[in-house]
């Protein structure tokens, strides 16, 4: 089903629409903003890995040369990597909306927007978390949306909504407020030495311009939503919290909790960390019988491990008489062996015999 909702925005059109790119998606949205435009996806498992105790969620912020009007040239035809600006991007969406996702939640979930036209005067990074939060909103993935996202500028004075490139450039606070319909939920900036009342006041104007934005997303999951999906919440391993609890004990948690010096709080945590340790430790431990003492492996006759065999080793070693200007090897072994290399080398006898009475 195809929709689309537009409105003024900080005297420039906002659109949202779905239905026209990644159909086969559990939630899209082509949001426009001037002539800036991304495309945000969320797709979600619907069952959990085995051994998972956090929720698995991937934000992607892909910015592509053509949405600039350029294409790689030279030896390099692709993108590479992703830039200072995409980390920064993905972590700014990823912080704004993890914690909105529902307690037990453990389903792999997908988040990616793509840049597909970028202008000069329109950031997209603000654009992408308004497209992200709307395509979760539609779906059928369990979050408590909706979320918005402004960056709040002041220039000659005045508390500017979504300020342009040119405009940033003069303008001394630079501020990317995210939130809800009820609060603040993530801030991140600078000023040059501005006053705690035009920082404030920068706050309190970005969550009320933001009102429009969160209207406009519950109007497109009104018309365009799915039924958010039942999901089941893992139960904890009885035994083991049993065994923390009463490693730790209730002393050592209030403590920790209710006690205003930094000496006695940090006595309690490392007090709570050693009993949790050792709660692990003991059921962990193999039980006793399961388990048998491991032996050298026996030395076979012809191995290194033979006495017999390291004798002859030591024996034929090659070794440097002081008179010898070269190499020469000791006496074989054997007996026979023995006469043998006396033949053919009557002094070596001599020379060995000189050699160890030395």
């Amino acid at each position: 089903m195809y929709e689309k909702l537009e409105i003024d925005f900080a005297g420039r059109k906002l659109s949202l629409e779905t239905g026209r790119l990644a159909r086969q998606a559990h939630g899209s949205v082509l949001a426009t903003y001037g002539d800036t435009v991304v495309l945000a996806t969320a797709v979600s498992q619907y069952e959990s890995r085995p051994n998972m105790d956090f929720l698995p969620l991937t934000v992607d912020y892909v910015e592509k040369t053509f949405a600039a009007g350029k294409i790689p040239g030279g030896f390099f035809k692709r993108e590479g990597r992703a830039s200072e600006k995409e980390v920064l991007t993905s972590r700014l969406i990823d912080r704004s909306m993890r914690p909105l996702f529902p307690k037990g939640y453990d389903c792999e979930t997908q988040v990616i927007v793509t840049v597909l036209s970028a202008d000069r005067d329109n950031d997209p990074d603000m654009l992408s978390l308004i497209a992200a939060s709307a395509a979760l909103l539609i779906s059928d993935i369990p979050h408590k949306g909706p979320v918005a996202s402004v960056r709040m500028g002041r220039v000659d004075g005045k508390i500017v909504v979504n300020p342009t490139h040119t405009e940033l450039e003069g303008s001394d606070v630079s501020l990317v407020v995210a939130a809800n319909p009820e609060s603040i939920m993530m801030l991140e900036g600078g000023a040059q030495i501005v006053d705690e009342e035009t920082i404030l006041e920068a706050l309190f104007a970005a969550h009320e311009a933001m009102q429009p934005i969160f209207a406009m997303q519950e109007e497109l999951r009104r018309r365009a939503g799915k039924p958010k999906r039942e999901f089941a919440v893992k139960e904890r391993d009885a035994v083991l919290l049993a065994a923390v609890e009463k490693s730790i004990g209730d002393g050592n948690r209030e403590g920790s909790c209710h006690q205003g010096q930094e000496g006695a709080r940090r006595g309690a945590l490392r007090g709570q960390r050693q009993g949790r340790d050792g709660a692990l430790r003991q059921l962990s431990r193999p039980r006793q019988g399961n388990y048998r003492r491991l032996r050298p492996p026996r030395a076979h006759a012809g191995s290194d491990g033979d006495p017999r065999r390291r004798q002859a080793n030591r024996r034929s070693q090659v070794h440097r008489h002081p008179q010898c200007k070269r190499r020469r090897a000791g006496p074989p072994a054997h007996p026979w062996l023995r006469r043998v290399h006396a033949r053919r080398d009557p002094g070596a006898r001599d020379r060995h015999a000189r050699h160890v009475l030395r």
